[in-house]
């Protein structure tokens, strides 16, 4: 368009100035001659291209208006871009440290799980322990107990020295002891019979019926 402008503009400077001399040449011919028709027809063609130079000039400026415009809104653009860009930047950023600070948390609270679970284990196995020294010690305490006991029961048969007197000690304690009488008791009716048991056996003699 620029081109196009300047050869039309160029041409009618040309045609002016060609035209120009023609009137000048006339002019000095004389003044009291009629003006030809040629010369009024050379006239109209320079008012033609003085109104297309007037009319160029015109489309130049807007020409040149609207490239301004078109300038204006390329930079409009061009900073639009760049605060989209920093904007993205800015998101990506925010993006990379919620990511960051998920996996720190995630890290965390495997930690925490991993904790959890050894505190878990090792509870498990103090429980497992504790329960094992609960039985110990019953067992032990009833092994006490059962020891105690038949000690105390081997006192019902202190003095036997031989088959006869150990049979009728274990006679009169399982009347006395027995279930059914008023002072009976099962449980030490169970012990005088294990001990009487543990006496034959220690001693060898041969229980008679």
């Amino acid at each position: 368009m620029n081109t196009l402008e300047n050869e039309i503009r160029e041409a009618a400077e040309e045609t002016a100035e060609a035209v120009l001399q023609q009137d000048i040449c006339c002019d000095g011919q004389g003044q009291e001659e009629d003006v030809p028709a040629e010369e009024q027809e050379i006239q109209a063609v320079k008012k033609q291209l003085w109104e297309e130079k007037v009319r160029l000039e015109e489309t130049r400026t807007v020409l040149e208006q609207e490239k301004e415009k078109l300038h204006e809104e390329q930079e409009r653009f061009r900073q639009e871009v760049q605060e989209m860009q920093k904007e993205m930047a800015r998101q990506n950023q925010r993006l990379l440290e919620a990511q960051k600070s998920l996996k720190k948390d995630e890290l965390f609270f495997q930690q925490k799980m991993e904790i959890l679970k050894g505190g878990f284990a090792q509870l498990a196995e103090d429980k497992k322990a504790m329960e094992q020294e609960r039985i110990r010690l019953e067992a032990r305490r009833e092994e006490r107990n059962s020891d105690s006991g038949s000690a105390a029961i081997r006192l019902f048969f202190s003095g036997v020295s031989n088959p006869l007197t150990l049979k009728k000690r274990y006679r009169d304690l399982i009347k006395i002891f027995h279930p059914d009488n008023l002072c009976g008791d099962t449980k030490l009716l169970q012990q005088i019979n294990k001990t009487y048991e543990v006496l034959l056996e220690e001693t060898g003699w041969q229980k008679k019926a």
